[in-house]
């Protein structure tokens, strides 16, 4: 019975992040594992409810959050420093939060109670890097299991407006954790990948969207993602 709640509270969560699903992606990845089109049944429809603790995770935030000084971003929890490039503009978390209200009311709302979204960068060609975390010691599912389950309900939002293809599910380090990075492919010049890693119940995202014709650049960020030891 607890499995089946848990799969219900994971699917959950993959909806609060649909909001925000077409202005991200990630970087290359470290191993090929091409994976078929994806598949969405008829009449699938993602709930708003929300997996997890908000209690747990507010009280864990200050372990995950990152700091700046200057343009550089320092994260202890996911073990990385960052550089953030002269042509990517930073956004505050009162842009952020901004950008979130003018999305679903009842998405918004699911989202700011579990998810803390603690670094957001873009530039003028619209490509955007993201970090958020959420709590989510009560799910059973690995990251694999709900980086699929987010990308079915993507696709089932885009299925009638821009179908999109599940490229490839691969694996990538960074800050020497292993994240599971999903790629997807819209019917557009837009691409997304999303990288997971859950550690001691805690999942992080990094999400990165970009215009095929700056792959090289866009990808460059994520690799710019330095270990502090």
């Amino acid at each position: 019975m607890k499995k089946t709640t848990t799969s219900v509270r994971a699917l959950a969560s993959v909806a609060i992040f649909l909001a925000i699903a077409t202005l991200f992606g990630c970087a290359t990845p470290a191993a090929q594992n091409p994976v078929p089109a994806i598949e969405v049944e008829a009449g699938f429809v993602p709930t708003t409810a929300t997996p997890g603790n908000p209690e747990a995770l507010a009280a864990r935030q200050p372990e995950v959050i990152g700091t700046w000084l200057g343009n550089t971003y320092t994260n202890i929890w996911m073990n990385i420093t960052f550089e953030k490039p002269d042509d990517h503009t930073t956004l505050t978390h009162e842009e952020i939060n901004m950008k979130l209200h003018l999305m679903d009311e009842d998405s918004v709302s699911a989202f700011e109670l579990t998810t803390h979204s603690d670094f957001w960068i873009r530039n003028s060609s619209r490509t955007e890097l993201d970090f958020s975390f959420a709590d989510v010691s009560d799910s059973e599912l690995d990251a694999e299991a709900l980086l699929k389950m987010r990308m079915e309900a993507i696709a089932q939002k885009n299925i009638n407006t821009n179908p999109v293809t599940l490229v490839e599910i691969t694996t990538m380090n960074i800050g020497g954790k292993e994240y599971v990075v999903g790629e997807l492919s819209y019917n557009s010049p837009r691409t997304e990948k999303w990288y997971v890693n859950i550690d001691d119940g805690i999942v992080t995202w990094i999400c990165l969207a970009l215009n095929e014709l700056e792959r090289d650049a866009a990808a460059a960020l994520v690799d710019s993602l330095t270990t502090i030891d």
